[in-house]
């Protein structure tokens, strides 16, 4: 049961302990809701990640919606990481936030991270994400999922949909610039 819809961008600047799922169409538009959910958690002293096999366009797509990396750096609050290296520095992120629970919250941005080929390794994904899930509700901060939907692999893409929903507690839709939807979803 759907409890209430709102408008993607709204929508993020009212999540707190969230584990967050966006599914887009428009790469532009992701970047949009991905940034403001970043800079909220800037606002808020909140560190931030960003985790993406983009680094570069990242980088460059941070800047355009107005978050100056070197500054953020400097503070250490902001650290964009490679996918490659993802599983190990996620793995002890949320180790760290876990064993400091009452410390500085924690935001993280993962952009097509799973379930984007046929070579994915689905039950990796999927132990990934029940991992990400279980972690809350003591987890401090926000996780924001993002998956482009064309690049879901298509022959597991209702199995792997699925899944992601029963692992989420909100669900945005970004099919292009200024339209969508959000909501909360009843797993809480």
């Amino acid at each position: 049961m759907i409890q209430e819809t709102r408008f993607p961008l709204n929508f993020i600047q009212t999540i707190t302990k969230n584990h967050l799922l966006l599914f887009y169409d428009s790469v532009d538009y992701a970047r949009e809701i991905q940034c403001q959910f970043l800079k909220e958690g800037l606002k808020k002293n909140e560190i931030c990640y960003f985790v993406t096999s983009e680094i570069k366009d990242v980088e460059n797509e941070l800047k355009k919606n107005g978050i100056d990396i070197e500054s953020d750096e400097i503070k250490k609050q902001f650290k964009i990481i490679n996918i490659k290296d993802s599983k190990n520095d996620v793995s002890g992120i949320l180790k760290n936030s876990q064993e400091k629970i009452t410390q500085v919250p924690i935001r993280i941005v993962g952009d097509k991270v799973l379930f984007s080929n046929d070579t994915d390794d689905l039950k990796l994904g999927f132990d990934f994400e029940r991992h990400l899930h279980e972690l809350f509700p003591n987890f401090n901060g926000n996780i924001l999922c993002s998956y482009h939907v064309s690049s879901i692999n298509e022959q597991k893409r209702s199995e792997i949909v699925d899944f992601l929903f029963s692992h989420h507690h909100s669900v945005m839709f970004a099919p292009e610039n200024n339209k969508g939807t959000s909501f909360y979803l009843n797993n809480n």
